[in-house]
């Protein structure tokens, strides 16, 4: 985590309310807004190692309480309009509702891992652990790997979710005017010109590819 974000890694296991998000967040833009040398954009984004989707009861809270605080960014981000953005997997079974939850809470752009033009190739390659720790992300709090993605698999009575159930999210989140960045890394295995063509034919309106790191 860089330094000039001011944030620090939580404890594992420590699930911050959004009381203590929007707090922290508020007083970082207002810090900035007073000392004028940092140049913050307009976005507040929620993500990580983990599926932030997952608290998007806490997430419509924080986004809330930061509305209603009035405080905005200094830089770059001045004047405009703030975009509260989700990275997020995109595997949900009831992505009408999750959408609706999403637009709701005031979420008004989502990037979407698709990384992969197949199922079979999606299915083979996204449900499985990274070849690495996920400790080195957090040189200052050493954590052990968590939060990957685990093999597919059913719960209750519910099919196991994949390639075609992100595509579904893309689709509908577009559909209901959330703007939709979809990635794909370039890890040599993957074809990510045939990836951004399916992501922009499900409404994606921007496609980034990004860096393999060993």
């Amino acid at each position: 985590m860089p330094s000039y974000s001011r944030f620090k890694p939580l404890p594992k296991g420590y699930e911050p309310t959004a009381k203590e998000v929007a707090k922290t967040l508020i007083s970082t833009w207002e810090s900035s807004l007073e000392e004028e040398e940092e140049d913050f954009d307009n976005a507040v984004v929620f993500a990580g190692l983990g599926e932030p989707l997952l608290r998007l009861d806490v997430m419509s809270d924080t986004i809330a309480m930061i509305k209603k605080s009035g405080v905005k960014p200094s830089g770059k981000g001045a004047g405009e309009e703030t975009d509260f953005r989700v990275i997020t997997n995109g595997l949900f079974w009831d992505v009408d509702q999750v959408v609706k939850d999403i637009k709701s809470a005031g979420v008004t752009s989502c990037t979407v891992s698709l990384n992969y033009p197949t199922p079979s190739l999606y299915n083979a390659h996204m449900f499985k652990p990274p070849p690495y720790s996920v400790s080195r992300f957090y040189p200052e709090n050493p954590l052990e790997c968590i939060g990957v993605i685990s093999t597919p698999q059913q719960y209750d009575d519910r099919p196991a979710l994949g390639f075609n159930d992100v595509l579904n999210f893309i689709r509908t989140l577009s559909n209901v005017g959330v703007k939709v960045t979809a990635t794909a890394v370039d890890n040599g295995i993957t074809d990510v010109g045939k990836t951004e063509v399916i992501a922009r034919d499900y409404g994606a309106e921007e496609f980034k590819v990004r860096t393999y790191v060993k």
